[in-house]
């Protein structure tokens, strides 16, 4: 047994029905010169007093907590909070350990999903043994080499490095903008134009309720509203910089836990362990830096998980090409946590598709040429100041500007990527802005105007819920001045003679709602509209096709059988 003074490199926590397994580990683990404490192996006492277990833990640099089938046992409770006490006060690790039986960590324990875990749940394997020990015996700072040129490892100096781009994921706003060296890094970045992209736990995600017990313990948990003073340093930091620059600035709240502390500066990948303990100007545990680094593919891996973070559909932007979405977090985007799994589902593979699709689509579909002539026809028919949903990379924005030069253009699109595509091909004086169709009628979006026309093209054919085009149409209504012009296409599908309701497209793949032309009428008129059918059996007239049947069906889809295209004109009625 180890003296009660020495530090001990690793207490074992577990539940009694795991014992033989942890003290299989704790052999192996002594094997290997790591020096554990296990109380079935060291303690001389009989039973387990827990002011023992606490001395124990208090003099340990690391505790793994091991959870098996089951979940973490009653008394193994009081030795977690009694780490996770220890890892804010003074920057123990705590590293969760799953055995064989575990499954997925029980929401329970959502508050060990922030740190780094070791997984034995096909077996106790010596691979994953060996790498408990070298977590156990790490010296933070201690991780893949680095330039010998830097020195000074403190976040300023990391951030000063930065020449493209500075990405900062995990950490708490509040600890790092707290420092003022910190905040005029970021200030002459921002102010020099490059890329500064921040990520952080959203306030009222379960992950960040999972920790509020602790944020009495430590200044950087995600404490209700503990971060609004820092998301008002970057409102302010995006006004004070020029128009021209803010495109630079990203600022989101991700709905799910960060594993890591992550600072990417350029190509260089900085890694803190463990979301707890530890200031962000110790060193990072790893430093990856190409050509340097031994691990270049965990680099490229860390690399391409932080950025996609960016890009997931459950994060929300707070700062995203070049606008503030101050009243996003009361809205249906950041109601993911809210939404059943199937509509989590849905969002997912449409967001995906139009997010990390973006360029891919653009090259296939987004030329002028790809716009059919029938929608041309149709968008010929809108008039004055339009606004157009789901804009995409803007080709409808294009068609409107070059027809209708003189009239004010908006696009909204819930792809970013795509925005940015369509900012390089529209004029400057068009508007084109990331949004979402279900907040419509938030007054702060768009600034509460009103547009004399709307154009919707193939942006309803993905909705969350079938229904759910009511209430859209009920927004798009409230945003048209009275005997406004609505443009609606959508998209009709029969299989075997028979109309298809809603379906996941097996190859793109994508979530499709569907919905005839007389039901899309029916719906238009339900919501306050006037549908004009002689115009759009004028226009399937001037394209060569059938009239009765854009009536009944649409227009026959260019490139799939059985697919039809339902077009809308229609007018508000006051």
């Amino acid at each position: 047994m180890p003296a009660t003074n020495e530090i001990t490199n690793v207490f074992m926590s577990y539940s009694t029905s795991h014992v033989e397994m942890v003290k299989d580990v704790a052999r192996r683990l002594r094997q290997r010169g790591v020096a554990s404490y296990l109380d079935v192996l060291d303690q001389e006492l009989p039973g387990r007093p827990f002011d023992v277990i606490a001395a124990r833990i208090k003099k340990a640099a690391t505790v793994a907590v091991f959870i098996g089938g089951g979940g973490l046992g009653p008394f193994q409770r009081l030795e977690v909070t009694l780490a996770v006490i220890q890892a804010v006060k003074r920057g123990m690790r705590v590293v969760p350990v799953l055995l064989p039986g575990a499954g997925d960590i029980p929401e329970l324990e959502l508050f060990l999903e922030c740190f780094s875990w070791i997984d034995l749940r096909q077996g106790i394997v010596e691979e994953q043994v060996e790498r408990l020990a070298r977590v156990c015996t790490v010296t933070p700072g201690s991780g893949s080499t680095a330039s010998a040129a830097i020195e000074d490892y403190s976040l300023s100096a990391i951030i000063r490095r930065a020449q493209q781009r500075l990405v900062i994921s995990g950490h708490t706003l509040d600890k790092f903008v707290g420092d003022e060296e910190v905040r005029d890094e970021l200030r002459r970045l921002a102010f020099e134009g490059k890329r500064v992209t921040i990520i952080q736990l959203n306030p009222d995600s379960p992950y960040a309720a999972a920790h509020r017990p602790f944020h009495e313990l430590e200044s950087t948990s995600p404490a209700k509203d503990q971060h609004l003073h820092t998301l008002g340093f970057f409102q302010d930091l995006f006004q004070a910089v020029n128009p021209a620059k803010r495109d630079s600035i990203d600022v989101s709240l991700s709905n799910y836990m960060p594993r890591f502390r992550t600072v990417i500066v350029d190509d260089a990948v900085f890694v803190y362990h463990y979301m707890y303990g530890g200031d962000v100007a110790e060193h990072p545990d790893l430093r990856l830096e190409p050509s340097v680094s031994s691990d270049d593919q965990l680099r490229r891996r860390i690399l391409y998980s932080t950025l996609s973070m960016v890009q997931a559909p459950e994060t929300i932007p707070f700062i995203r090409c070049g606008q503030i979405f101050t009243h996003w977090r009361q809205t249906n985007i950041s109601k993911w946590t809210d939404w059943t799994a199937s509509e989590r589902s849905r969002h997912k593979l449409t967001h995906e598709y139009y997010t990390v699709r973006a360029k891919e689509f653009h090259a296939r579909y987004g030329n002028l040429d790809e716009l059919e002539d029938d929608v041309k026809r149709h968008l010929d028919l809108t008039r004055g100041s339009t606004l157009v949903l789901g804009c995409g990379s803007g080709k409808e924005v294009e068609h409107l500007s070059i027809r209708r030069p003189k009239d004010h253009l908006c696009g909204v699109d819930s792809s970013d990527v795509a925005i940015r595509l369509a900012r390089q091909r529209c004029r400057p004086t068009d508007v084109l802005m990331l949004g979402d169709f279900y907040d419509l009628d938030v007054p702060a979006f768009l600034g509460g105007r009103q547009f004399e026309s709307a154009v919707a093209n193939a942006a309803l054919v993905h909705l969350l819920n079938r229904d759910d085009i009511d209430q859209i149409l009920g927004k798009i209504w409230r945003r048209l001045v009275d005997g406004g012009r609505l443009f609606l296409r959508c998209l009709y599908k029969e299989q075997d003679g028979k109309p298809i309701a809603e379906e996941q497209d097996k190859w793109t793949p994508r979530w499709f709602v569907y919905y005839s032309p007389a039901e899309l009428a029916q719906r238009c008129q339900n919501a306050g509209f006037y549908v004009d059918r002689e115009a759009t059996e004028r226009i399937a007239e001037s394209c060569g096709m059938n009239a009765q049947i854009s009536l009944s069906k649409g227009f026959r889809h260019e490139r799939f059988s059985g697919v039809w295209w339902s077009s809308i004109l229609a007018r508000k009625q006051a």
